[in-house]
């Protein structure tokens, strides 16, 4: 069973007690980010949202789960973004800086999910577009016939992962999506376990 509800309400962050459990200033996180003290202390106050790369940014400084970054229960996940069903493409803000809203979803194992508004018609045989998927941060071993969402120099996309050669693929009643055989590294930012789509 999958529903939303508190679409309104923000997401409380963990910033500042993560930073303090680790005895550091606001300074000190600022650096390990490669960010300012203002940006920082607009984050832990919600002042500014936690989009995408903010917490990749502060994941990797913590060395923790994007999931552990929020104050989330096994139902409620953080609607941080939208993903591009296409090619690779910027990911922007599309919420105000009030906060972090809340989806409650049923059935999940664990905190560590975000999210993800569809944007594009490549995946409409999974995810139309308009609908949310729910990303397992923790599950980022590719398995053929599984869906991702992929990054790869600051952009990313919600693709099926193949092998033989290694593919993204499309799942669309579009044919003009291509299938992406990537060229170079790209990041895995987790599996898609869940779609929300209103009826």
């Amino acid at each position: 069973m999958l529903y939303s509800a508190g679409m309104n309400e923000p997401a409380p962050n963990r910033i500042k007690e993560l930073r303090k459990q680790r005895s550091w200033s606001q300074q000190q996180l600022a650096e390990l980010m490669n960010t300012t003290n203002q940006q920082v202390g607009n984050l832990e106050r919600g002042d500014r949202r936690l989009s995408d790369p903010w917490i990749k940014k502060l994941a990797k400084a913590f060395e923790c789960t994007p999931g552990e970054l929020f104050e989330a229960t096994d139902n409620n996940v953080a609607h941080v973004s939208w993903v591009q069903a296409g090619t690779f493409a910027d990911t922007v803000d599309p919420y105000p800086p009030e906060g972090t809203p809340m989806i409650a979803v049923a059935g999940l194992k664990h905190t560590n999910h975000i999210a993800l508004t569809v944007d594009g018609d490549s995946m409409n045989l999974l995810a139309p577009e308009g609908s949310i998927i729910i990303v397992d941060f923790t599950d980022r071993d590719l398995r053929p016939g599984k869906d991702y969402v992929f990054r790869m120099n600051d952009q990313a996309t919600f693709k099926r992962w193949r092998e033989d050669p290694p593919r993204l693929e499309p799942r669309s009643t579009n044919q003009e999506h291509e299938t992406i055989f990537p060229d170079g590294e790209f990041d895995i930012v987790g599996r898609v376990v869940k779609v929300i789509v209103d009826l």
